[in-house]
Parts: structure tokens; C-alpha cells; sequence
């Protein structure tokens, strides 16, 4: 009984045997490349909003907003803010008015 398993294990064993004398199975001897810590990337700041991409938001979002077909809104004045843009809009015939930021965050639409 001995002499089987012995039969059965000693071509792993040998094959284990002759892949330690090698050295190692993973590929060729030596230490691996110490990584290079790379920078962390800094906080990323959104691209600034012209008036016209403002306005052109503006649009669209008064479009959606208040269920009229875009072609029916119309600006009909913008000028700059502290922090952002205040649009004038015709939505169907009612003035409206948004308050959009930098970033591009609509932060009003009335």
C-alpha cells in the first residue's frame, strides 16, 4: 500500500523538487521593481460657464421646466452676477427669470 502512493506522489514530487532548484516558479530569479508612488491628483475644477452656454442652459431648462417647445423661449436679457448669471427669458409668452452659477448649477428658474 505504501509502495503506490509512493508511486503516485513521486512524480510531484519530483517535479517540485526540480522547480525549487530552479528557483523560483514565477519567472526569473531576482526582486521585483520597487513601485514608484506616483502624486495624487488634485481636486478638479470645474471649466467656467460663458454667458452664451448660461443662456443656452437656461433655455433648455426653462424648455423642460415649464412644458414649452424651445423654439417658444426666448432670452430677452443677461447680464453678470457675483457668483453667476441672471438670465431674462420669454417661456410662452410669461417672463421668466433664472439664476445660474459658474459651474453651470441652475440654482433658480421662475
Amino acid at each position: 500500500m505504501t509502495g503506490k502512493i509512493l508511486r503516485r506522489v513521486a512524480p510531484i514530487l519530483a517535479l517540485s523538487l526540480a522547480l525549487t532548484a530552479c528557483g523560483t516558479t514565477m519567472g526569473p530569479s531576482g526582486s521585483a521593481p520597487v513601485p514608484t508612488p506616483q502624486p495624487k491628483p488634485g481636486p478638479t475644477v470645474p471649466a467656467e460657464l460663458s454667458q452664451s452656454d448660461a443662456e443656452t442652459t437656461c433655455l433648455v431648462q426653462s424648455s423642460r421646466k415649464f412644458g414649452v417647445a424651445l423654439a417658444d423661449v426666448r432670452v430677452t436679457g443677461s447680464k453678470s452676477v457675483d457668483a453667476g448669471y441672471l438670465i431674462n427669458l420669454d417661456a410662452g409668452g410669461t417672463a421668466r427669470t433664472c439664476i445660474i452659477a459658474r459651474d453651470g448649477f441652475v440654482r433658480s428658474l421662475r
